[in-house]
């Protein structure tokens, strides 16, 4: 699992933390990022993150400049614990890397359960999907 904190310098748009459970994320402004920067322009995939048992890599798509605790890289550097990197108008620091869990087969209906539970605004979605399964079934 890594978990990350996004803040922009744009006021319009909030820090928020965000948490990921995948081997590889995407950064850019491309319908296919996991992570959006609104300041870069359309369908740009400016970078890729691949997580590692050991930690995660950064790597810049296209020779795309970032900067990683304040020093401009082009290519790829290993991002631990508390570095920031910036991209656009929006910082990312990686705030907790938890490796033990990286590519493990989630609990599908463990963690529906805990969306049931937790979100009811959301009822309506799930027995709508319930049902779409129910007859997808038969």
């Amino acid at each position: 699992m890594l978990v990350f904190h996004i803040e922009s310098t744009d006021e319009n748009v909030d820090g928020e933390k965000v948490i990921f459970y995948f081997q590889q994320i995407k950064i850019g402004n491309s319908p296919n990022c996991h992570i959006k920067i609104p300041s870069l322009k359309r369908d740009q995939v400016a970078l890729q993150i691949d997580h590692f048992k050991e930690g995660a890599l950064v790597q810049s798509i296209e020779e795309f400049p970032f900067l990683f605790n304040g020093k401009k890289i082009i290519g790829s550097k290993v991002w631990k614990i508390n570095s920031v990197i910036q991209v656009g108008n929006t910082s990312i620091s990686l705030k907790e890397a938890d490796f033990s869990q990286c590519n493990l087969p989630m609990n599908l209906e463990e963690r529906y359960d805990f969306f049931q539970e937790n979100h009811q605004e959301y009822e309506s979605i799930l027995t709508a999907l319930e049902r779409e399964l129910v007859l997808s079934d038969q």
